[in-house]
Order: C-alpha cells, then structure tokens, then sequence
C-alpha cells in the first residue's frame, strides 16, 4: 500500500505535475498505468483505487489549484465531463469555470 507521500514523488515539479495532470485528463486508463509503473520503478506499489484516493485528498485540500493544463487537455475537459467525473479525476477543474 503506497502512502500521498510516495505518490506525490511521482512527479515533484510544476511542469511534471502540469504534465501529469493533463495526461489525466486526456486518457484516466493509459495515465494510471503509467503511474502505477512510475510508482513501480521507485519501489513501491500502487493501484489505480490509490490513485483516485490520492487525487482527491489533493483536489480537496486546494493542492491543484496552480496546476496548468494543455490546450488539449483543457479542450477535453470543456468538452462536456460532468462535475462528477471532474472530481473523481481529483484535480480542481471546477475552479477554472468563470
């Protein structure tokens, strides 16, 4: 069982973080694998049930609030993803609505 603190080294700087982040947004499937191998090539485990609890213990204490996504990414999310699947991704897409 990984802990927020190992999953937070997955990725340390703003633009891993960003790139991360939009990654997610793009594909929850191909980005969880490869969070669960990153996880893996630091010698710990992690699941996919894992990543969602740690994403939102993030989104909930304001952890993404300066989190910037691609055009792509963002062009995905404005494309119509409920504000249910937005918080099961656990980034704080919805502060960005105007």
């Amino acid at each position: 069982m990984a802990t927020l603190d190992q999953f937070k080294q997955l990725a340390t700087t703003a633009e891993e973080i960003s790139a991360l982040a939009s990654e997610y947004a793009l594909d929850q499937e191909k980005t969880t694998a490869k969070m669960i191998q990153m996880a893996a090539d630091k010698g710990f485990e992690l699941t996919s049930d894992e990543i969602i609890q740690f994403l939102t213990q993030m989104a909930e204490n304001d952890e993404f609030d300066d989190i910037e996504l691609s055009n792509e990414a963002l062009a995905a999310v404005a494309g119509g993803l409920s504000n249910d699947a937005i918080g099961e991704m656990g980034f704080a897409l919805m502060k960005m609505e105007p």
